[in-house]
């Protein structure tokens, strides 16, 4: 198992911290650090404000996308209000109760936000703009030259819509061809239902179902707890996009395994990533996460193969925020100022607003690494995912991991237990003068170095306070 522990700035585990995060916002305060960003948010009484460029990006309308995402997001919202309202007469609340409540309160935060085009995207500086709530729509020919320029890394989402002859037309037979898949591969399969009662919102444990239980829970059109099926390795060919496909910076983690031999592929544990670099998202009507990050990490792509799903995502965060949040999830909240206190929100989330994205069957998305996000399927819906290392952004790959074993709660995925034998390997293709990879600079490397030597043993983190 990869056992380090460190990262700059980090306090921790069981150490306190110096003071107590007051669950009260400091508006104002929050309002200033509003401003200071790449974009003012016009706050009205439902969430889906309308964001305008200030002194960052010049974005321009691009109404059916803005429009569609907007309806999207108010029958999410009612969705969860009404099931909010008919569930709060009842004396014991599940887990799914209580995170309908989080839930709602980080919708009514949400905004929706208009995309830029190629055009505008490629004008902007190769900088990644932090808290800037916008995404990038364009054509897959498009897509996958923003992800081969080699003079600048992919720092907002993506979102390659469908063509007018493909928008409802679900790819690989759909559903109804998965689900034959998905009962001839095995008995049992892990799903997240919601309806264990349970006070503390965090214990959100799978259970284990037969194939074919699970299943006929889908044939529920409006279950109490909607079934959300896990750990699906991927069952169709190919299932990394085209815009992504053999791009040498992004085939990092599917060239090297946990051995990083030219051998054939050996049985391995599903944690391992390379082994789970493909996947599928299987949710009822109704089904949901609460915000994490995509472990390790990797950048994600999403194809929607049936099906539509409301993607609220966050903004790129500084930082400072991301630590905040990542210390507030196991009760380490550090507070040394008021401004500091406004990066946490009363519902434990970063304060800076998410925006709202709208995947509907043949959409694909492409997102960056480290992005909190927090799904709702609209429809009972399937999904395709890919995951990628980015060989310019390894120092940020080992500094995610670091972060993951000291705050596991930043993610709902399990651990790599065979990271330290890939990144050695990947250092040492790094050193090398003829890499076919485009990697980072000489100092990032001697950083990166550092960082997978470190020992655990040898940090703080396990001596006595």
């Amino acid at each position: 198992m990869f056992k380090t522990h460190f990262i700059s700035g980090l306090r921790p585990p069981g150490r306190p911290p110096k003071s107590t995060l007051n669950p009260e916002v400091d508006r104002l305060e929050h309002r200033k650090k509003m401003k200071r960003s790449n974009y003012s948010v016009k706050v009205s009484t439902r969430s889906h404000n309308k964001v305008e460029p200030s002194n960052g990006l010049n974005v321009t309308t691009r109404g059916d996308a803005e429009t569609l995402t907007r309806q999207k997001y108010d029958d999410v919202l009612n969705m969860v209000e009404l099931e909010i309202k008919n569930a709060s007469s009842k004396k014991r609340k599940s887990t799914r109760f209580l995170d309908l409540e989080t839930y709602q309160s980080l919708l009514r935060r949400t905004v929706v936000s208009q995309p830029i085009d190629f055009e505008q995207y490629q004008a902007l500086p190769p900088e990644p703009q932090y808290e800037t709530p916008t995404y990038l729509e364009c054509t897959e020919q498009q897509a996958r030259k923003v992800l081969d320029d080699p003079d600048r890394v992919l720092w907002m989402p993506i979102v390659v819509r469908s063509g007018k002859k493909d928008r409802n037309k679900p790819a690989n037979g759909g559903i109804p061809k998965f689900i034959q898949r998905l009962k001839s591969d095995g008995k049992k399969v892990d799903v997240l239902a919601g309806e264990r009662e349970n006070t503390y919102h965090k214990s959100r444990q799978p259970i284990t179902l037969d194939t074919g239980i699970a299943i006929e829970r889908l044939n529920n059109t409006n279950p109490e707890y909607p079934i959300n099926f896990l750990n699906l390795r991927s069952k169709f060919h190919n299932p990394v996009p085209s815009c992504i496909a053999n791009i040498d910076s992004f085939r990092i983690l599917e060239d090297y395994p946990a051995k990083g031999s030219n051998g054939k592929t050996l049985p391995v544990m599903y944690s391992d990533i390379s082994h789970c670099a493909s996947f599928h998202v299987f949710g009822q009507r109704g089904a949901f996460s609460l915000p994490h990050i995509d472990h390790h990490g990797v950048f994600t792509t999403i194809q929607c193969d049936d099906g539509d799903k409301l993607w609220p995502i966050f903004p790129k965060l500084h930082q400072e925020t991301f630590l905040a949040w990542a210390r507030s999830t196991v009760g380490q909240v550090e507070v040394e100022s008021v401004e500091q206190a406004s990066l946490i929100h009363a519902d434990g989330y970063p304060s800076i607003a998410p925006f709202a994205l709208y995947l509907h069957t043949g959409d694909l998305l492409i997102q960056p690494p480290g992005r909190l996000h927090f799904p709702f399927s609209l429809s009972t819906v399937l999904m395709t995912g890919t995951m990628h290392w980015h060989a310019k952004t390894m120092v940020q790959v080992v500094q995610q991991s670091l972060l993951e074993v000291i705050f596991s709660e930043v993610t709902n995925e399990e651990p790599d237990y065979n990271l330290s034998d890939k990144f050695h390997s990947i250092a040492k293709e790094w050193e090398r003068s003829d890499s076919m990879y485009a990697w980072g600079t000489l100092t990032e490397l001697n950083q990166y170095r550092k960082l997978i030597e470190v020992n655990t043993l040898s940090l703080p983190l396990f001596q006595s306070n």
